[in-house]
């Protein structure tokens, strides 16, 4: 991760605690907004990059395309994609994990997002990012994240 957006990602952290601290939040909701806030920033810093790198090399071939990006995403993240007209389609799961509080009231959660990446490649590529139910077959356990205690979606 660069230096950029890890400070951004310490910032909205950091800003989420302050908030939720004064909003009276419990230490479980605490943990679980900061693995929220970490799994929608993953996804959406992932369209950002997929959007650039597709203008700056614009594919005619949307299949090759297809591949590229499921490629660029990974295995431990894409579950499925198509082609589709006018473009593709590309579904992953994004994790995240938050912690609060210490001592005998540290809380940790893990939270998992579903996504869909429509791509429409061109010259002004536009990457839109939708939600999209997550399959029964993901694991419930992740490692890095733990046990997964909720599914969310981009804007509950």
């Amino acid at each position: 991760m660069r230096i950029r957006e890890t400070l951004a990602l310490v910032g909205v952290l950091a800003t989420v605690g302050l908030t939720t601290m004064c909003s009276g939040m419990s230490t479980k909701e605490v943990a679980l907004a900061g693995a929220t806030t970490e799994a929608r920033a993953s996804a959406e810093r992932d369209r950002h990059g997929l959007e650039k790198t597709l203008r700056l090399s614009p594919e005619t071939d949307g299949e090759a395309s297809r591949v590229k990006t499921v490629d660029r995403l990974g295995p431990d993240k894409v579950f499925d994609s198509r082609v589709v007209p006018d473009g593709y389609e590309v579904d992953g799961v994004y994790y995240g994990r938050g912690d609060a509080g210490g001592g005998w009231d540290a809380e940790q959660a893990s939270v998992r997002m579903c996504v869909r990446f429509t791509v429409r490649p061109s010259e002004s590529a536009t990457v839109k990012l939708g939600d999209v139910d997550c399959p029964a077959t993901l694991p419930t356990t992740v490692p890095g994240y733990g046990t997964v205690t909720r599914t969310v979606k981009l804007a509950d």
